[in-house]
């Protein structure tokens, strides 16, 4: 293709043709109709504003028509075939792609267009070279409307169609695709709030934008007050990049430099400040996992105490040196045992609710700190049972609400994954 086209310049339709064959790898992040920037694989340090299509679905569709695969010079398709291809199956999109080629003729003059067909979650990018569908206009001077160019004698046999390649980040196929057989929905166009983005948290932060949380209308929100530390690498999900930057905004960087598409917004402040609450007020769901007693005990009584913040809360956590991680799913609309059920701030586990009872972990000391060891193992599987809880919420089946996951080296005692009532000692659920 290359070829032909360096040995037949002197025509404006083989040159814009050529430019058009170039513009491949676009990367895709939107599926709403209307005009977006999208980058290329391809060609670096440029955008490409590119019309999205309504997205369609069809019964059996196996990509562009064979007809479509230009074999011979210009390497492009009649665009009348085009476009009686989409009328066939979306006449509404037919319709729209004529005017907004008009439209943009009108206002600027340009002779190409670049588009994109959202097909059963298959992105079909295309350019269209339409210098004869603007000399037509511009022989007729108020011609704005489709359907006087429909109705004319013009056809767009002498206009042209190139296919191109496109990478599809969209969030329904991103985040939807690996679970959408099964009954269960993605987090795009909710608001999730992500408290503690460290041994758990970095790990969580990562699942959640790829469930889809800042996708669409959607917010992702990350919040720590600490920084990354050397010592923190052994067991985190980000590496020595980011060592003495703040936890929350290093894994937003890292989240968007994987996913540019996503709303994600990071706050360097302790979720213990009452100017913080206000975050959580129009939250759909609010994720704790500080995996620090005191901090759940009070987020847990301010979730109790404040009507405005409505959303249900995940506390997740890691139990000794890893021997198990814990969950629990607290909706104060739904009689079930809340984070304070469990322990008092200040006192140890209620017996009934220990899944390491009697056990005594390891911990390090140094000059200036103390700390539990645990493996990166634990802080992954903490991520990976949080999400399976959000995955329940989400398909609308959250049982049971209390989680333990052990590792198989635990041969002591164990409790089973349950739903409790909340506890008759419990100041916080009991006085509502």
């Amino acid at each position: 293709m290359a070829s032909w086209f360096e040995h037949n310049q002197a025509s404006m339709l083989i040159q814009n043709l050529r430019k058009l064959s170039e513009i491949n790898f676009l990367e895709i992040t939107q599926q709403n109709q209307g005009f977006y920037r999208f980058i290329s694989k391809d060609i670096k340090d440029k955008s490409f504003k590119i019309f999205i299509l309504e997205p369609v679905f069809i019964s059996e569709f196996n990509g562009f028509p064979n007809g479509f695969i230009a074999d011979n010079p210009p390497y492009a398709i009649n665009f009348q075939v085009f476009l009686n291809w989409i009328k066939s199956f979306s006449p509404r999109n037919y319709q729209t792609l004529i005017q907004t080629i008009i439209d943009g003729i009108n206002a600027t003059q340009q002779s190409l267009f670049l588009g994109c067909l959202i097909v059963n979650n298959h992105t079909l990018t295309f350019g269209i070279e339409h210098t004869a569908l603007k000399n037509y206009l511009s022989s007729k001077k108020k011609v704005k409307l489709k359907k006087t160019v429909l109705n004319s004698s013009f056809t767009f046999n002498d206009c042209w169609v190139v296919l191109t390649d496109s990478i599809n980040l969209t969030p329904n196929f991103v985040y939807k695709r690996n679970i959408e057989k099964l009954l269960s929905d993605n987090l795009s166009d909710k608001k999730i709030v992500l408290i503690g983005c460290g041994a758990i948290g970095g790990y969580l932060g990562l699942g959640l934008a790829r469930l889809g949380a800042g996708s669409g209308n959607g917010e992702l929100i990350l919040i720590d007050e600490d920084i990354i530390k050397a010592e923190n690498i052994g067991r985190h999900a980000l590496g020595n990049t980011y060592v003495r930057h703040y936890k929350s905004t290093s894994l937003k960087f890292e989240i968007q430099s994987q996913l540019p598409a996503l709303k994600v917004t990071s706050y360097e402040e302790n979720i213990i400040n009452a100017k913080m609450y206000k975050l959580l007020e129009d939250a759909n769901l609010i994720i704790d996992a500080t995996a620090k007693a005191e901090v759940s005990q009070r987020l847990n009584e301010v979730y109790f105490n404040t009507s405005a913040i409505t959303s249900p809360i995940i506390f997740s956590w890691i139990r000794g040196n890893g021997e198990c991680v814990q969950a629990l799913f607290v909706d104060k609309d739904v009689k079930s045992a809340c984070r304070c059920c469990l322990n008092k701030s200040g006192y140890a586990i209620r017996e009934q609710y220990d899944a390491l009872l009697g056990f005594d972990p390891i911990i390090n000391f140094s000059a200036c700190s103390d700390y539990t060891p645990f493996s990166v193992s634990a802080s992954q599987s903490a991520s990976a049972l949080t999400i399976d809880l959000i995955l329940d919420w989400l398909a609308g089946n959250v049982s049971p609400r209390y989680r333990t996951r052990y590792t198989e080296k635990w041969l002591g005692n164990r409790i089973e994954s349950a739903d409790y009532l909340p506890h008759s000692d419990c100041h916080v659920c009991q006085n509502e």
